[in-house]
């Protein structure tokens, strides 16, 4: 095991994109071949390949840069899938509401019968039933 580690040193190894690339391969094999058309398991393949290229390669610097604009293309949607499943576990204790200034999200304990909320953004007040 320590050859590997001595053989991966100085490589980009793997990040987010890379992941994505292995785990979008897999994905895109798997329906390729359930579907029987070739050139999706060849598509699939080839983000596989790409994947494993990124993973293995020296030019880290490189690698970084695409991973940033990866993320930062894929970090808009990640936020608001998190905040829904955050909000969506949350149903049964908080209550959301958007403050009527700046559109802010507020999020307030259920139960609490009428509530003073002041928005942390633009310090409005809002008093509310809950």
């Amino acid at each position: 095991m320590n050859w590997l580690q001595r053989w991966m040193v100085g490589r980009a190894g793997g990040d987010h994109f890379s992941l994505f690339l292995l785990v979008s391969a897999a994905v895109i094999n798997l329906i390729g071949r359930w579907a029987g058309l070739s050139l999706l398991v060849m598509v699939g393949y080839t983000a596989l390949l790409v994947g494993i290229y990124r993973t293995f390669s020296k030019n880290v610097y490189q690698r970084r840069l695409e991973n940033q604009k990866f993320l930062k293309a894929v970090g808009p949607i990640i936020d608001k899938v998190g905040f829904l499943n955050r909000r969506r576990q949350d149903a049964k204790t908080h209550h959301y509401f958007q403050c009527v200034n700046c559109k802010k999200t507020l999020r307030v304990p259920k139960g609490k019968g009428k509530v003073r909320v002041t928005c942390p953004a633009c310090k409005n007040q809002v008093v509310r039933k809950i």
